[in-house]
């Protein structure tokens, strides 16, 4: 019988979720989480929270993420070409 060593000192990394790359590349659309979280009728913090993976991202607004997304540059809250 094989014994498994537990390995300690590593850090246990957050999950690359389909839905957290979304979150990240919403943030860069509009500009700021602060802007997104406008955006997603959320508050900065609930933000964060989700973008840590410290609480699920709900449906609704992984949605509106998509949305955001999806429209790019042409979203009504894209941050302004420098």
């Amino acid at each position: 019988m094989r014994r498994m060593l537990a390995v300690s000192g590593k850090e246990e990394r957050k999950a690359d979720t389909p839905m957290l790359r979304t979150l990240r590349r919403a943030v860069e659309v509009v500009g700021s989480p602060e802007a997104l979280a406008e955006a997603l009728e959320a508050s900065p913090e609930m933000i964060s929270a989700w973008l840590l993976g410290q609480q699920a991202l709900p449906n609704d607004a992984y949605m509106r993420a998509l949305d955001v997304v999806s429209q790019g540059p042409h979203h009504k809250l894209a941050r302004k070409p420098k």
